[in-house]
């Protein structure tokens, strides 16, 4: 069955021009299309390859927004390195728009700033999450009933059988240490396990027989 794909976000600008231009200028989107009815004009606005997949448009006679520096409603954008984050609000700051200034947060926040548009909206951009250029190879897998969003593996646990051990004996053993990204600090360290839920999983029980004590082998 088909399931509704978002689109589109429908801006209510007072000075559409300004938002063109902001658009155009910090996250690098295009006109693509543009008609006017009298006194009323939109204007469609999209990421280059991203035309036909998600657009922003922009329509006059609207009002400003105001909104609290502690309201974190905003659109977001990914960015391919810190280096780009603290660019944007370099720029922002310099332009007056520059609302969260550059800022860590543990994954899958990152690294991010905030500008605000000229109609008041704020527009964060990030590096470190799972979303974007910046994602390095991680992704949010939905949560399960009762479980909570966890940051998928990028290796799973692997088995292997000892050597010595009699046909049928299984072994688990965690893979070998992966860098992580900038996101979650230097040093070497082990994905987290993903079994749908927030607890760690226990490893399972040997497939041999009990032992005359009682306990399995």
């Amino acid at each position: 069955m088909h399931t509704p794909r978002m689109t589109h976000v429908a801006l209510h600008v007072r000075d559409i021009d300004a938002c063109v231009a902001f658009y155009r200028d910090f996250c690098g989107m295009a006109v693509i299309h543009r008609r006017e009815a009298g006194h009323k004009r939109i204007i469609w606005m999209a990421e280059p390859g991203r035309e036909t997949d998600f657009i922003f448009v922009l329509m006059n006679k609207g009002g400003d927004l105001t909104l609290a520096e502690d309201d974190y409603r905003h659109f977001g954008f990914a960015l391919a390195s810190r280096a780009a984050v603290d660019a944007v609000a370099r720029r922002g700051d310099g332009a007056g728009c520059l609302v969260w200034a550059p800022r860590d947060e543990p994954f899958p926040v990152g690294y991010y700033c905030g500008l605000r548009d000229p109609n008041g909206n704020y527009v964060e951009f990030s590096y470190g999450q799972p979303l974007g250029p910046g994602a390095w190879g991680r992704a949010v897998r939905p949560a399960t009933a009762g479980a909570c969003l966890r940051a998928a593996p990028l290796t799973r646990r692997v088995r292997r059988r000892p050597a010595g051990a009699p046909p049928g004996t299984p072994r688990w053993r965690r893979p070998p240490p992966v860098r992580r990204g900038p996101e979650h600090g230097p040093g070497w360290g082990f994905p987290p396990p993903w079994r749908g839920s927030c607890a760690a999983p226990s490893p399972p029980r040997s497939r041999r027989s009990a032992s005359p004590t009682g306990r399995r082998e």
